[in-house]
């Protein structure tokens, strides 16, 4: 019970609190291995969306990786460590060779709901 209260107090904080959070959605995949902390970097390709959200002029406190769309999806909240341009690690989606917005993530700060990704726990604050 206390770290089911604690994650929703975390998630509330992504969304009420002084934390500045960029939210992004990805594939199962991806998702458990920045759940899990073995994929430290999201790689996102140039383009108006992403380029109005990661830029020299806004930063972020965390990322909040979302598995899909709802209310009850997995949720995945890790540090943000900012971001560069840089070509991937082709074992963590990236094509190799191809130029990437490359999000560079810190500690995973908690999980929501990850049980259904696929990862070992359900609720996690940490």
């Amino acid at each position: 019970m206390k770290n089911q209260i604690q994650n929703e107090a975390t998630l509330l904080c992504t969304t009420c609190c002084d934390l500045r959070v960029l939210r992004l959605t990805l594939k199962r995949q991806w998702f458990e291995m920045i759940a899990s902390g073995e994929k430290r970097e999201e790689y996102r390709e140039q383009g108006k969306w992403i380029d109005s959200r990661v830029n020299a002029n806004k930063d972020y406190d965390v990322v909040e990786f979302k598995n899909g769309y709802g209310p009850n999806v997995p949720t995945c909240v890790v540090e943000y460590l900012g971001y560069d341009w840089a070509t991937g690690n082709a074992a963590w989606g990236a094509v190799p060779g191809k130029l990437y917005k490359v999000i560079r993530l810190g500690r995973v700060l908690s999980l929501h709901n990850a049980k259904n990704a696929g990862t070992d726990a359900s609720e996690k604050t940490i």
